[in-house]
């Protein structure tokens, strides 16, 4: 008597009565079943309120029926073992795979120099996708695409994709980590719903694209990476922060109509990062940080609105644009080094203080708007008008500069220089208000003729006139 089998109705694959009591559906294979408390492939449900929002690495150890996981991979590995190069892998349910945890077999050799796309799949718990070797191991290419879902953290390491990775309409709804991994090809994440995304020790040789993914807004953390070229675009993003990494070229945007005025609530780059070109096109932050970093081509920011600013230890070696850019609280270059550097209409609603910074090359402070200064700072863009001989401007700032100086004097200390300075600003706003002079004249002319009493046998014609005029008034 031949065996019973059964037909799964999602992948029409015909499976065993062993297969059948673990399924226990007879229209789906293990690939395709429920995985549940119900058929016996969870000991502990994994669905518990918020369960998602925390890593219980501890829980993962007994949550799962050790023999149902590892028979599932075992199939997954023979299933895949026999195909092409091109798998597609459609509508699969995935259990936790987490190699030193359940001992089961290792996929990375079944899966390396193959082109697979997992097509709405849903991974239930972890998957720890890692390679414990110092070799890489080559993946010809991932796709996650329409609507593939990822419950619990999911980690790729030491994985070089040959021909890169795409992540399309997927949901994450925890961390998707990428270390140690290698990118020969564009890797991209396009209109996809994300928690936290974390890329550690990562090269690429083209391009990351992480472009529109609105759903949820996520935290996103670079570190010690190396690459190429990134395109951040539209996404709503909580927090970005890039540490010890070197990057050719950083775009960032919130260019999407559904983001209108929005809001990046922190942008970090810090700990010796290095940019050689940096776009920040017309975006508003409420925190934004460069620290100890090395910008060396060009940095644009133009028309971007920071509320808070810190900026400690940066060389912007290239061109940096500030143009039009607006600094809503005080901000302070504090061991700065710049180079060529455009401040054209840039606004700084507070203060801005230079003075710890150095200009080694032309710099452009044209229709700048400075609320409050320092000496230092007023000295340093009075010196760049000058040497623009752009003359007005230069006395705006020559006005605020000897303003300031007015204020470190003390009428104890240097009474005299205190009077000169005070006397100055009084009779001229430091050689700014033309109509102050004229005022004095006419006020101390006309205090003189109050006091001085008339005399009609030494005064002339013009004499009598003027004091009749200003007398009669």
């Amino acid at each position: 008597m031949s065996e019973k089998l059964y037909k799964c109705e999602c992948c029409h694959r015909e499976f065993d009565e062993e297969e059948y009591q673990m399924t226990l559906d007879k229209n789906k294979c293990i690939f395709h079943c429920r995985k549940n408390l119900n058929n016996n492939w969870l000991v502990n449900e994994i669905y518990e309120k918020n369960y998602h929002l925390q890593d219980d690495y501890e829980n993962a150890k007994v949550r799962w029926n050790q023999h149902y996981i590892r028979l599932f991979w075992k199939k997954f590995i023979d299933d895949l073992s026999v195909q092409q190069n091109d798998i597609e892998i459609e509508n699969y349910i995935f259990p936790i795979y987490w190699i030193l945890q359940y001992q089961h077999d290792s996929i990375l050799n079944t899966i390396k120099d193959k082109k697979i796309r997992f097509n709405n799949c849903v991974f239930l718990d972890y998957i720890f996708l890692e390679n414990q070797k110092i070799e890489k191991v080559e993946i010809k290419r991932f796709s996650f695409i329409n609507g593939c879902k990822f419950k619990k953290s999911i980690n790729f390491d030491g994985l070089n994709f040959i021909d890169g990775i795409t992540i399309l309409n997927s949901n994450f709804e925890n961390k998707l980590n990428f270390f140690n991994c290698n990118f020969n090809y564009l890797f991209e994440i396009v209109n996809s719903c994300l928690n936290e995304l974390n890329l550690i020790n990562i090269k690429t040789q083209k391009s990351i694209e992480i472009n529109y993914n609105l759903e949820k807004s996520f935290n996103l953390n670079i570190y010690s990476v190396n690459i190429n070229e990134l395109k951040i675009s539209g996404n709503n993003l909580n927090d970005l922060m890039f540490q010890s990494s070197k990057i050719k070229k950083l775009h960032i945007d919130d260019n999407h109509h559904k983001l209108i005025n929005y809001i990046f609530n922190k942008i970090e780059i810090s700990e010796k990062s290095e940019i050689d070109n940096l776009i920040l096109d017309n975006v508003k932050v409420n925190e934004y940080l460069l620290l100890d970093t090395y910008l060396k081509e060009k940095s644009t920011m133009i028309k971007s609105k920071f509320a808070k600013t810190f900026f400690n230890n940066i060389k912007f070696s290239g061109i940096t644009d500030f143009s039009e850019a607006e600094f809503s609280d005080n901000v302070n270059f504090k061991l700065c080094l710049f180079g060529e550097v455009l401040f054209r209409k840039t606004k700084f609603l507070k203060g801005l203080d230079f003075s710890n910074s150095s200009f080694y090359k032309r710099n452009i402070f044209l229709g700048i708007e400075v609320n409050t200064t320092n000496r230092e700072t007023a000295r340093i863009i009075k010196n760049s008008f000058e040497q623009q001989n752009n003359i007005i401007e230069a006395n705006k700032f020559y006005a605020l500069e000897m303003k300031e100086r007015e204020k470190e004097l003390s009428w104890k200390n240097d009474f005299f220089e205190k009077l000169i300075f005070s006397f100055h600003g009084l009779s001229s706003n430091h050689s700014q208000n033309w109509l102050l002079p004229i005022f004095w004249i006419v006020f101390f002319g006309l205090l003189n003729s109050y006091f001085q009493p008339l005399n009609f046998y030494t005064m002339n014609y013009v004499d009598v006139l003027y004091k009749e005029f200003f007398v009669g008034l």
